[in-house]
């Protein structure tokens, strides 16, 4: 799974090696998988805050907008920097197979960051995956996984075991959870941040509705 978090307190000499993984979404994004905008765009905001001016950048450029010199008036050297590499990106036409599990991954990441939670004790993802589990259980395709996802959440950390026997999208979404879990630090960070941004929306929502 990848983490769209840039460092923030690293040198900006090599700023577009750290939005690397942040450019590439984008770049999707722009190529009509919608799979992780709401999380770019949660976290857009957040970026200029630190300092990098790209949020309105990437708007226009997901508008359709690809002359660099408009979209970098007025930048930064870094912040054109990283513009100039999601229009790089932009013009590259994406691998149909690293797009497909590109898109699987964001499609399954409200459950592997909730599987992540749980195997790290955070209390509130058990209720969840009471939920969800039961679902993935009723369909035949899913079954082999959930009963994976079970063993990893009540503390079976044999990933070869684990991983035994699934086809290619369940090893996907297992390697996701596994690397989800190799960095607990950043995890619980995008946990934190999910809940915060499904809460602002929740409560614009209902701003809305008043």
């Amino acid at each position: 799974m990848l983490d769209l978090h840039p460092s923030f307190e690293r040198a900006t000499t090599d700023a577009v090696a750290h939005f690397t993984p942040l450019i590439e979404v984008i770049a999707a994004i722009a190529h009509g998988d919608a799979t992780r905008r709401a999380e770019v765009e949660f976290l857009l905001p957040q970026i200029d805050n630190n300092g990098w001016q790209i949020q309105a950048a990437v708007e226009a450029i997901w508008a359709g907008e690809r002359n660099f010199s408009q979209l970098s008036a007025g930048l930064d050297t870094n912040s054109a920097a990283i513009v100039q590499a999601i229009l790089v990106a932009v013009s590259q036409t994406p691998d149909p197979e690293e797009a497909r599990l590109s898109k699987l991954i964001g499609e399954w990441r409200p459950i592997i960051l909730t599987v992540a939670a749980a195997h790290f004790g955070v209390q509130h993802a058990y209720t969840d995956l009471d939920g969800f589990l039961p679902q993935l259980e009723a369909q035949a395709q899913w079954q082999t996984l959930a009963q994976r996802l079970r063993l990893l959440v009540a503390g079976d950390t044999n990933r070869q075991r684990l991983l035994a026997d699934l086809d290619t999208t369940d090893t996907v979404i297992m390697q996701a959870i596994f690397h989800a879990l190799d960095d607990q630090a950043t995890t619980l960070q995008l946990i934190r941040e999910e809940r915060d941004r499904a809460a602002a929306q929740e409560e614009a929502h209902e701003q809305q509705q008043a």
